[in-house]
């Protein structure tokens, strides 16, 4: 099968280049008139797609945007990133503090985190070690 590909895909492509190449000969307004059309399908496509991305991400269509602050899509980003989330909606301060002093008594203290063992602690029982089957003498035939 792959030496198949090996032969179909080359004969394709040069059937196809030569097909161009007899067109542009024969009638090239066709051919251009082909290759703009194809140019605007690709351009159409390529706008519905900016279009669903700033619907959906806040991107702009066109490719610049001022530098007036982080886009919708860098907010949500930078939402979901985030580390520390309210409980639910009656959480929420009404209020913030003035001072910095009031900010830190609202604040949570961080948990401390474990030291990390350098392993398990595992002891030797004494005993017989030799409880398991006795290896077979190797018999070898001669």
């Amino acid at each position: 099968m792959r030496q198949f590909f090996n032969i179909a895909f080359p004969v394709i492509i040069v059937l196809a280049v030569i097909g161009f190449v007899f067109s542009v000969l024969n009638d090239p307004m066709q051919v251009l008139k082909s290759i703009l059309i194809l140019a605007g399908f690709i351009a159409l496509f390529y706008f519905i797609y900016r279009f669903y991305l700033s619907r959906k991400y806040g991107m702009p269509i066109m490719g610049s945007r001022s530098k007036e602050g982080p886009t919708r899509a860098q907010l949500k980003k930078a939402k979901r990133t985030s580390t520390v989330r309210s409980t639910g909606p009656g959480n929420r301060n009404k209020f913030k503090p003035n001072s910095t002093s009031q900010m830190k008594r609202n604040q949570k203290p961080l948990k401390k985190i474990p030291k990390k063992r350098s392993g398990p602690n595992l002891t030797v029982i004494e005993g017989k070690k030799n409880k398991i089957k006795p290896k077979k003498k190797n018999r070898a035939s001669y």
